[in-house]
């Protein structure tokens, strides 16, 4: 069966550094950092005190009601914000009963009602069982396990199929690599997809910083706290927000003349099958999925341009994921263009790597990599050639590779490129 080609026709992000895609790329590509200290609850001196926080959102535009406000998750309010923006952005009308079918990730699905809902029950902690009567039964508030995706089908009148993927910190690239199987198999014309995350709680914070994956030592120089591949990066730094795109069928596209802002052109996932958080330095588990998606993509390792790295600023993964690209590029690792936008945003766990795609969407448009910030001394274990703001270049690109790894062991990758006329990979 001949394959369908998927396309990107609209996308958008509700970041640290940016609530919508114009704010939002302007300070990416400017080095701006979104990371700053947590306020809004207390945390004890040994644990990591900063994050990425979106400190707006523009939901007005939605005219949400007083009671859906109060209900949605923030990770709801971003999702529903960025989707605006993408079907704008994709001239796609909207509350027209679109046979939509919607796939969003998210690795901590409602959390943030979920340990507000924990505080009701056990009466702000003074009791560790719940006393459920009809007065205080919040099963609805609590158990919306399909909340995310259930609540842009329902507001957008998409009656397509639906579901929440939870791969952990892969779960962006996953849900846009999921989606981009079922058009490539003419299961479906259009998709929305993406990943959302709202993880800033007080229990999320704790449980990072118990396993010693978030760092502390920088609560002091929030600004400086994220910086992948430099020597004195000690872990990464929790974040939230939203990355949406729009994909469509290549024919579906044409056939309302839609603006094609890229092609996905493979996708590959693996597990390492040997521990969820302690990702072997050597590679290997990073390299299959990568050398997957790109056999898929009938495009050479010659022809990737630029790579966007998952560059988490863990000691471990930055390391792992150099000798990734050591073991497939050869001599041009140390050569091919490699940024992690982390550095600016914080890991937002399965939304970073979907923000990352709509900042590389905007490199393959503009030709414009942004800078990797905090790389005051490269780790000489990463030998890579890591943008920052001294050497930032404006080149032609045409292929880009996005690399992601997780927590849950999973690792994924996606290629795309620019739309071009004839297929790339028939």
């Amino acid at each position: 069966m001949n394959k369908e080609r998927v396309v990107i026709t609209g996308f958008s992000a509700v970041t640290p550094i940016g609530s919508n895609i114009n704010d939002f790329w302007e300070n990416n590509i400017n080095g701006v950092s979104g990371i700053q200290n947590i306020s809004s609850f207390d945390i004890p001196n040994e644990m990591s005190k900063v994050a990425g926080i979106v400190n707006k959102i523009d939901i007005d535009k939605l005219h949400l009601t007083n009671e859906e406000k109060s209900n949605y998750d923030r990770s709801c309010l971003f999702a529903l914000s960025a989707s605006y923006e993408a079907l704008t952005m994709a001239n796609i009308e909207i509350h027209n009963d679109n046979n939509f079918n919607v796939h969003i990730a998210s690795a901590i699905s409602n959390i943030t009602k979920m340990e507000e809902t924990l505080k009701k029950w056990s009466d702000n902690g003074k009791h560790s069982i719940p006393h459920i009567n009809e007065n205080n039964s919040y099963l609805n508030e609590w158990f919306k396990f399909n909340t995310v995706s259930k609540i842009l089908s329902d507001y957008y009148k998409f009656n397509g199929e639906n579901s929440v993927i939870a791969t952990g910190c892969t779960g962006g690239v996953d849900a846009i690599g999921y989606s981009f199987r079922q058009i490539q198999n003419k299961e479906t014309d259009l998709v929305l997809t993406g990943a959302t995350e709202a993880p800033i709680t007080p229990l999320v914070v704790s449980s990072f910083s118990k396993i010693n994956a978030t760092t502390n030592d920088f609560n002091d120089r929030p600004f400086e706290a994220s910086r992948p591949f430099d020597i004195d990066r000690s872990g990464f730094v929790l974040s939230e927000g939203c990355g949406i795109l729009i994909l469509e069928s290549l024919t579906h596209a044409l056939e309302r003349n839609a603006t094609i802002y890229g092609e996905i052109l493979g996708f590959s996932s693996t597990n390492n099958a040997e521990h969820m958080t302690d990702i072997p330095e050597n590679g290997n588990s990073i390299s299959i999925p990568l050398k997957k998606a790109i056999s898929e993509s009938n495009i050479s390792i010659d022809n990737i341009d630029y790579i966007n790295l998952h560059g988490s600023s863990t000691p471990q993964n930055d390391i792992a994921e150099s000798n990734a690209l050591q073991s497939i590029f050869k001599d041009k690792a140390s050569k091919i263009p490699v940024t992690s936008i982390k550095s600016q945003i914080g890991h937002a766990l399965s939304a970073s790597n979907a923000i990352e795609i709509v900042s590389a969407i905007k490199s393959l448009e503009t030709g414009v990599i942004p800078p990797t910030i905090n790389v005051e001394n490269q780790d000489p274990r990463c030998n890579l050639n890591v943008i920052t703001k001294s050497n930032m270049p404006s080149i032609n690109i045409r292929n880009i590779a996005k690399i992601s790894s997780g927590f849950s062991g999973i690792h994924s990758s996606l290629v795309f490129g620019k739309y071009e006329e004839g297929s790339k990979n028939d």
